[in-house]
């Protein structure tokens, strides 16, 4: 699959916009991205630039914490209903070139309770004659109907559908095509998220550090760590960033964000600041706070 993944993968703008699309494509990483790579992978959420790890550790705790978990062919059918026409065909040809049936769904199957979609029906055989389809929605109704669509269909045909979602899009859909013989590949959407995913800075205590003949030239030095809000959040240690100035010698008032990076958790985040001066006449001054970015949910309202 780790070709057919690549094909899923490339139209990584519209993956920010969707908790759950981004979701998808991180769990699609994890299955061909070598570690030594993962760490300089660039990827965002909300507008916030991550590496690979605090990625999946977000990925993660979402899952732990709101239950929310994503099926392989979840990740796929939401991946795939993002892609572009082009990319669609490419994807279906990459998993199954001999699959006469397939379901098309659009953009919107992933944001919205109502959606159309299509079946398209290219069989590679000679001497098809019109045959009946049978559609199968799991979670929802077609065309405001009941949960199955039947009707005749003749070859090279793309029936549109409009199917609307149960209980607001707030339970797993699927979707399934059946036509002379021939099944298509199950469409699986999970479950509308019930919370909303948010990325919010959270700053270290500031210090304001000066060192000249007149506050002492000796190294002064110490860390300035930060814990999550509470046990419902959790810290994205790569992000860890100061946010300050320096006047004098950088060498000396200086911040550094790598010295406990091993050291570093989700739970738990340091910097290490230093200042010193190498004379009384000389004026070091070091100003500023360490920030680091922290995850957290929140729950939405779901319609009655």
């Amino acid at each position: 699959m780790t070709n057919c993944d690549a094909v899923l993968r490339q139209n990584v703008e519209s993956y920010n916009a969707n908790f759950s699309i981004w979701m998808s494509y991180i769990s699609s990483l994890e299955r061909d991205v070598t570690q030594n790579k993962s760490s300089a992978l660039g990827i965002s959420y909300a507008g916030v630039g991550l590496n690979y790890s605090d990625a999946k550790s977000m990925s993660e705790f979402v899952s732990q914490h709101q239950n929310y978990q994503l099926s392989q062919q979840q990740s796929e059918s939401l991946l795939r209903s993002t892609l572009s026409p082009d990319s669609v065909r490419a994807y279906i040809a990459c998993i199954n070139k001999d699959d006469p049936v397939s379901i098309l769904l659009p953009d919107s199957a992933v944001t919205d309770a109502v959606f159309q979609f299509k079946i398209t029906w290219n069989p590679n055989y000679r001497g098809v004659k019109p045959s009946e389809m049978k559609v199968t929605v799991t979670g929802g109704t077609i065309d405001g109907q009941n949960e199955k669509k039947i009707k005749l269909i003749p070859p090279q045909d793309s029936p549109i559908f409009v199917l609307e979602r149960d209980k607001g899009g707030y339970v797993p859909l699927y979707i399934s095509a059946y036509i002379d013989g021939q099944a298509s590949d199950i469409v699986s959407l999970p479950s509308f998220p019930d919370f909303i995913v948010k990325i919010l800075a959270r700053n270290s205590q500031a210090i304001d550090s000066i060192r000249d003949g007149q506050h002492g030239t000796s190294l002064v030095q110490g860390k300035l760590c930060i814990q999550p809000t509470d046990g419902n959040s959790r810290l994205l240690p790569n992000t860890l960033a100061w946010v300050g100035s320096s006047v004098g010698d950088p060498n000396r008032a200086r911040a550094d964000v790598t010295t406990h990076a091993a050291e570093n958790s989700s739970t738990l985040v340091c910097g290490h600041w230093w200042n010193s001066s190498g004379a009384n006449e000389e004026s070091n001054r070091l100003t500023g706070y360490f920030v680091v970015q922290e995850v957290y949910t929140d729950p939405v309202q779901k319609p009655a």
